[in-house]
């Protein structure tokens, strides 16, 4: 089975993250959790179960990229995500969204227009 390039020996990831707030962060060497997993079927179980979510949110998100419109794709972040879209910088949120900021901006004046 073949890894993504970010798992390999000296791989890289194609992206990053940032944290916005304080928080307290795990890191686990990946040889070691199909170490464990060849050895526990618990540990099996979790990296399938973690393999299976990474792979469904990457499918949701190509879909919800192909798919909707920048209006769509932000009405949707502010509904499943309030608590985060009240605290995300705008910069940020129109990565996410894949727009400018400036048309983040517009967007949102239209819709919070009367």
């Amino acid at each position: 089975c073949a890894l993504p390039i970010s798992l390999m020996p000296r791989g890289l990831s194609s992206y990053a993250c940032v944290a916005l707030e304080a928080c307290e962060l795990e890191r686990i060497d990946y040889r070691w959790l199909e170490n464990a997993a060849l050895d526990s079927p618990v540990w099996q179980q979790a990296l399938l179960n973690g393999w299976k979510l990474h792979a469904t949110r990457r499918e949701l998100r190509e879909r919800d990229l192909l798919t909707l419109t920048p209006t769509e794709r932000y009405q949707a972040f502010v509904t499943q995500q309030p608590g985060l879209a009240k605290r995300i910088p705008q910069k940020d949120l129109a990565l996410f969204l894949g727009i400018t900021p400036v048309s983040l901006s517009r967007l949102r004046a239209r819709l919070l227009a009367p």
